[in-house]
């Protein structure tokens, strides 16, 4: 217990309720900062750990927390708080950003010198309470549409994009929103093959599925053509902003799914009263950051902590 009177453990299970409770009395609070998404994840992925840090008033009250997930590999461990490219980070009640700072000490201190990496991503352009110190900004793709749909189409869409999408209407592309586990099915292979090109680790589809069902915020969008799903995008809706969080389509000649699915997200966040839709970071893969540039998408600041062991670092140089 330090001399503000807060006590900080470390713990392996966490009451639901309790971190419910949490979460609403923090604004900055996101749906992936609940207990319920790293034990489904850790449910589906049976050889990693998870651990929640829990910052405690006298009176044991929970305060804060910051929820993380281990990986262990030939005896060295890996941190990321947030699930597989999703937001993390402290949650304090009433969004004390002065308990922040514990939090994410606590976070680098913890495992010692077992631990070889540790990850966090940080989903607003403001920093968490005494963050600006610790992490570092990062870009994220965000295209603005905030002054509706008929500005965003033709102030911020290229003649190349909506002439790709005026060719996919005639020639037959169509997208929907849908919240159907079904089209998973039809999606994952497509998913698989391109995480292996990129080199990421694949969510299972029993995983996708699950989030789908569970989390009122998610929701698919769809591209069709020729009766065959040749895209998705799985997409969280934010407090501010639509999440296109994971996705991946066909390339065709005849047709660009692509930018289609980019404009049915631009849709569904404007029905929804969003002022921006969030395209993520770009996995570090030129085509994909230069994709989302053409799409007319603009960096937005979000903020990152990652510490890698040196001969970590080094070792992915020479491995590619």
């Amino acid at each position: 217990m330090d001399s503000s009177g807060h006590r900080i453990q470390i713990v392996e299970r966490v009451d639901p309720a309790e971190w419910e409770e949490l979460l609403a009395s923090d604004p900055r609070a996101l749906p992936f900062q609940h207990p319920r998404c790293q034990i489904r994840y850790l449910k589906h992925e049976r050889r990693k750990r998870g651990r929640w840090i829990e910052l405690r008033g006298e009176d044991g009250t929970l305060l804060a927390g910051l929820p993380f997930v281990i990986s262990s590999r030939m005896g060295w461990w890996a941190l990321s708080s947030g699930v597989q490219g999703t937001y993390g980070g402290p949650v304090a009640r009433g969004g004390q950003g002065a308990l922040d700072e514990q939090l994410l000490h606590a976070f680098m201190d913890w495992g010692g010198r077992r631990v070889v990496r540790r990850e966090l991503a940080w989903g607003h352009a403001e920093a968490p309470g005494g963050g600006a110190a610790i992490l570092t900004p990062i870009e994220t793709a965000l295209l603005d549409i905030s002054r509706g749909y008929e500005v965003f189409w033709k102030e911020t869409f290229s003649n190349n994009r909506r002439g790709e999408c005026n060719r996919n209407e005639k020639r037959g592309l169509t997208v929907e929103e849908s919240r159907d586990p079904r089209l998973l099915e039809l999606f994952h292979p497509l998913y698989e093959r391109s995480c292996r090109r990129w080199g990421i680790h694949a969510l299972s589809l029993a995983h996708l599925q699950a989030i789908l069902r569970e989390e009122e915020s998610a929701l698919l969008t769809a591209a069709w053509y020729q009766e065959r799903l040749v895209g998705l995008h799985f997409c969280f809706v934010l407090p501010d902003e639509l999440f296109a969080w994971l996705g991946t389509s066909e390339r065709l000649k005849r047709v660009f799914p692509s930018t289609a699915l980019m404009q049915a997200n631009v849709k569904a966040a404007l029905a929804r009263g969003l002022p921006r839709v969030n395209l993520g970071s770009s996995l570090g893969l030129p085509g994909v950051e230069q994709f989302k540039k053409l799409l007319g998408a603009v960096a937005g600041r979000r903020w990152q902590l990652l510490q890698e062991a040196r001969w970590l670092r080094t070792w992915r140089r020479w491995t590619g």
